[in-house]
């Protein structure tokens, strides 16, 4: 959409230049004599302004193209370190990858996604996150995919959280069988967790221990704070299960006396960046 709306403005611009131009001429064939001097170019300015305003329009439309073409797909690995103070000697070096945002149901083949495993498992984590958007709404998108994301190899398991679109409410459910539809969906999509041999964490916590020492990562469910973007997270109820001797670290402040290391999906990217950073494949370490 916002591709869409910058194309019509850079096309507008020129246009206007254009019609500007054409009333200058206009006032100046009026004012000036009748022996030919105010002819015009053999071609005219308002046809050259025209066409290169359709290619100026032209720009932002094929890089919207390119980016659900190939963008989508084009994956990286972004690596940041954290640090914490109170953080337990033996998880000094622990490493974190986070995975977000799939949207399975986008795939045309099995290919990005199979190459994007395979990105994963040469990082060579401690911790995998999945961080939410499993699907595009419905849970039946990601089946054809779970024999390829069930090969990312973690030494620890795979914690998952649900995102905002998996719990498909961006479309009419009124006549697909309504609000028992909706939920038959979603507990589709908590058994494909499953299947792939995920953890799916509903506001509940998870202790890692090394060494006798032990940190509690916290999986919180979709977290909003504005239309659009529901909350059906339940903070409380997911600190309540976290052991007081547990470190942590937390996505929204910085560590103080204690912290929690939460795997949580929320509505501003800034808490999709930490713990777990920041994009497909990312990586973190502490």
């Amino acid at each position: 959409m916002l591709a869409m709306i910058a194309a019509k403005i850079v096309i507008l611009l020129p246009l206007l230049i254009e019609d500007i131009v054409r009333v200058g001429r206009w006032a100046y064939q009026k004012m000036a004599q009748s022996d030919g001097t105010a002819g015009g170019p053999a071609i005219s300015r308002s046809e050259f302004i025209s066409k290169l305003a359709l290619v100026l329009g032209a720009i932002p439309f094929v890089a919207l193209i390119w980016g659900m073409v190939k963008g989508g797909t084009d994956y990286t690995v972004k690596r940041v370190t954290l640090r914490f103070p109170n953080l337990p000697a033996s998880f000094d070096g622990f490493t974190l990858l986070q995975i977000s945002d799939l949207h399975t149901g986008s795939f045309q083949s099995k290919e990005p996604l199979r190459r994007a495993v395979d990105m994963i498992n040469k990082q060579n984590a401690d911790l995998i996150f999945m961080t939410g958007d499993l699907v595009n709404n419905y849970a039946h998108e990601v089946e054809e995919h779970i024999d390829t994301l069930a090969g990312i190899q973690s030494k620890l398991p795979i914690l998952s959280v649900l995102g905002n679109h998996d719990y498909a409410d961006y479309i009419n459910w009124n006549e697909q069988g309504g609000r028992a539809a909706k939920e038959a969906n979603l507990a589709r999509l908590k058994q494909n967790h499953a299947k792939i041999g995920w953890k799916l964490m509903l506001d509940e916590s998870h202790h890692i221990e090394r060494n006798g020492e032990k940190i509690a990562v916290i999986g919180v469910q979709n977290w909003g704070a504005r239309m659009g973007f529901p909350k059906y997270g339940d903070l409380a109820k997911a600190h309540s299960q976290a052991d007081a001797p547990s470190k942590s670290c937390s996505p929204t402040t910085p560590p103080t006396g204690t912290a929690k290391c939460i795997s949580t999906r929320t509505l501003t990217s800034r808490s999709r960046a930490i713990p777990t950073a920041c994009s497909l494949a990312s990586t973190c370490r502490f």
